[in-house]
């Protein structure tokens, strides 16, 4: 199973993301949780988000960056969901042996990422 944690604050303003959310639309064995749906008031169930990451084979992250991160909600869904003793430390072994696959997206021109004025994907993806 494959399961789509999607985490876009404003997706109307994303042409990328929405693209990429109408392909796997009606995919067996897909699963997306759109987060700003799920939690707008940022009261994430973490049972529920560590159950459907235990039915997972294949975990994808989908986002925006924002302002070299992750948007404000995805990045309490990692501090709550991946808990150690759950996803890390001591006894946390729930996600050993699947696989995640990060799906980013930008709202910059390709120049932005080119190596110069600005830092490159390497430097960008450095805190996840």
């Amino acid at each position: 199973m494959i399961l789509i944690i999607y985490a876009h604050p404003y997706p109307h303003h994303s042409h990328a993301n929405r693209r990429m959310l109408e392909h796997v639309q009606g995919l067996d064995d897909v699963e997306v949780r759109s987060l700003y749906q799920l939690y707008p008031d940022f009261n994430i169930n973490v049972p529920a988000e560590q159950e459907a990451l235990a039915r997972a084979d294949l975990i994808v992250w989908q986002h925006p960056m924002q302002w070299y991160s992750v948007p404000p909600l995805f990045k309490l869904w990692i501090d709550k969901v991946l808990s150690h003793g759950w996803a890390y430390g001591k006894g946390g072994t729930a996600l050993r042996g699947k696989s995640v696959l990060w799906a980013v997206t930008t709202g910059g021109d390709k120049h932005h990422f080119d190596t110069g004025d600005h830092p490159g994907f390497d430097v960008l993806a450095q805190p996840l």
